[in-house]
């Protein structure tokens, strides 16, 4: 028996060998072929009998494992990436900048770390809507990406701010040389959904080691070369310099103290007389605000009135400029019986807060005066770049009674098409081109062929910045209805005017004709 068992065996696993052990064979030579060959399901996957089913089994694992792994390589992406622009995010340029810091501190390796924020962005977004403006920042990512170099790297990091790193950059020239083309590259006018428009950009540089050898460090430091950048006007590159922070340090206690100077009467206004150039009678006041520190004096306004404009202070201060100037319109006109007006500086933030006929209402109404005691200044770049709602405002202000003026008309490079189009009643011709008077024959008939545009509009034209008899009898020459500078007068509170016992310009009595 015991024979006949062994015999048994040894036929089963004859028969075994042939119908299981062989085509196993072929199966694991299979799995490793295709292991070889990078493939991850047989070559043969029909195969007979219950070996098919189980090749058809392994085939659909391996098939799962393969989309499971993609699905993984897609996530990992999607997580490194910006959805909007197909650049990688902060998480992906934070590990591409601890490499570039591990490299420098191995090897030595010098590398730029650019920050950068895209000018006039939130003007083109809140005009156009967020589709056109996230098609901007699309176009602004393949721009950038067209402009650097194969081994550079650049991010969307949040909103319209982008970082670029540069590796193995030698002096700062080849840094700032590099930043400056990607600038240059940002000048040239973007056209997202057939809306053509120029943006420029504000940009930080930082070179690692020299400014920092962490992460945070980097970041910090080229934001804050970029905040000088778009302080300084935009559209530029500034190299982070330590000074930088201590002028950070300056605007966050500035900020800080202005919160107060409101609620303390830090605040102040004071006036500068309008002149008639038809009969020498004080035609107008402007009020200019200007604010008193109890510690640190006298605060210009071109160090505070950037920060207010950037700020929550813009609504609450800009009203009240417009109910004290309203408040004093009285007293005023007690001093120059001829003041019709006074001219009151609004900005493009604060009409973005509250249209203009609102402004205008709630200052009038408070002070008890008509709403043609008020012109409202605003500047020609500031009008170029309204909203339609803004220019409607204006347009209902001055339906109200109150006058628009168009300040520093001739910086703003408005078209001829535009100037047309201007919502205002007043011109006032911005004082470079007063100072260029005396340079070039040239110089004087563009005055006189502004003052003439003006007239043709129906506006009335007012020449700022007048501080010598020439300029006077020049602007006066060239048709100029009113003028206002230091010859005539300087700003002075309303407690300073009222204190001059017989009150006057003294350059006025010369002024008529």
């Amino acid at each position: 028996m015991f024979l006949i068992a062994v015999f048994v065996t040894a036929s089963t696993l004859a028969v075994v060998g042939n119908r299981v052990l062989r085509p196993l064979g072929r199966i694991t030579g299979a799995i490793r072929a295709a292991r070889r060959t990078g493939q991850r399901d047989y070559i043969d996957p029909d195969q007979p009998g219950e070996f098919g089913e189980l090749v058809a089994d392994y085939n659909a694992t391996i098939a799962e494992q393969r989309a499971a792994e993609e699905r993984g390589e897609l996530l990992h992406h999607q997580a490194m990436h910006d959805p909007l622009t197909g650049l990688p995010n902060r998480s992906l340029f934070a590990d591409r900048l601890d490499q570039a810091l591990t490299r420098s501190r191995r090897y030595g390796e010098r590398a730029a770390v650019l920050l950068l924020d895209v000018d006039r962005f939130k003007l083109f977004n809140d005009t156009y809507g967020h589709v056109a403006g996230d098609a901007l920042l699309g176009a602004v990512g393949e721009r950038l990406s067209g402009a650097l170099r194969t081994s550079d790297t650049v991010a969307r990091i949040g909103g319209d701010e982008f970082a670029l790193i540069q590796p193995r950059v030698g002096s700062d020239a080849e840094c700032l040389a590099l930043a400056d083309r990607v600038r240059r590259a940002m000048a040239a006018p973007f056209e997202p959904q057939q809306r053509r428009v120029t943006l420029g950009a504000s940009v930080g540089v930082t070179v690692l080691p020299d400014d920092g050898d962490d992460r945070d460090t980097l970041l910090v430091n080229a934001d804050l070369a970029m905040y000088r950048a778009k302080h300084d006007g935009g559209d530029r590159v500034r190299r982070f310099d330590p000074s930088m922070r201590a002028d950070v340090v300056r605007q966050v206690e500035l900020e800080g103290a202005l919160h107060q100077a409101l609620d303390t009467d830090q605040f102040e206004l004071h006036y500068q007389p309008i002149v008639d150039l038809h009969d020498g009678r004080v035609c107008a006041f402007e009020a200019l605000l200007r604010w008193q520190h109890p510690e640190w004096g006298l605060i210009p306004p071109a160090h505070f009135l950037p920060l207010v404009e950037q700020t929550a202070m813009i609504g609450p201060l800009g009203d009240w400029v417009l109910w004290r100037a309203a408040q004093d319109v009285g007293a005023l006109q007690a001093l120059a019986p001829a003041c019709e007006r006074v001219a009151v500086n609004v900005s493009a933030e604060q009409l973005a807060l509250a249209d203009a006929d609102v402004l205008v209402a709630r200052a009038t109404r408070a002070a008890g005066v008509p709403a043609q005691a008020l012109t409202l200044e605003i500047t020609e770049t500031a009008v170029l770049r309204s909203s339609p709602a803004t220019i409607a405002g204006l347009e209902r202000a001055a339906a109200s009674g109150a006058l628009i003026a168009i300040d520093d008309f001739g910086t703003g490079y408005s078209s001829l098409a535009q100037v047309q189009d201007l919502p205002g009643h007043v011109l006032k011709i911005d004082r470079r081109f007063v100072a260029a008077l005396s340079e070039s024959a040239r110089s004087r008939d563009l005055f006189h062929a502004i003052v003439a545009m003006g007239h043709s509009l129906g506006m009335k034209v007012i020449a700022e910045g007048i501080e010598t008899v020439a300029q006077l009898e020049t602007v006066r020459a060239c048709g100029c209805d009113a003028a206002q500078g230091f010859l005539f007068a300087r700003p002075q509170a309303l407690g300073a005017l009222e204190a001059e016992s017989a009150w006057l310009p003294p350059a006025l009595a010369g002024a008529g004709h």
